[in-house]
């Protein structure tokens, strides 16, 4: 492994100066020498260094994060929206499915439910 991260810190100047044909040169000549497969040895090499600017002008990310082509970051993707957090005897009050007679019998039995005594009941 200390191998592989001194042939990171050698590559890594040329693959951060280069143009996108020529790091394909140089990730081939990488994959030869260290025995990454393309696959891992293209995050392994960092496209620019922590500060530098790219052509859009940004500062760069960090070393070894990469970006979309056009560097504004990864894409955004879809807001989750979620439903607001109910007791699971809210949820089936809810539910049209169930008739009148069985959301009463529910009620009736959760008011008559003790919290300390089922407590007790279900320590060891």
């Amino acid at each position: 492994m200390v191998e592989r991260r001194v042939l990171v810190k050698a590559f890594a100047g040329r693959y951060q100066q280069a143009t996108k044909k020529e790091r394909g040169v140089i990730l081939s000549e990488f994959v030869l020498a260290s025995g990454y497969n393309r696959r891992s040895a293209h995050p392994a090499l960092p496209v620019r260094a922590v500060g530098v600017r790219g052509a859009a002008g940004r500062v760069g990310v960090g070393v070894g994060l990469r970006q979309r082509a056009c560097g504004r970051g990864p894409a955004p993707g879809p807001r989750q929206h979620y439903d607001a957090p109910q007791t699971p005897l809210a949820r089936l009050l809810a539910c049209p499915q169930i008739d009148e007679d069985t959301k009463r019998t529910l009620c009736e039995k959760a008011l008559s439910l003790n919290p300390a005594r089922l407590a007790r009941w279900t320590e060891p």
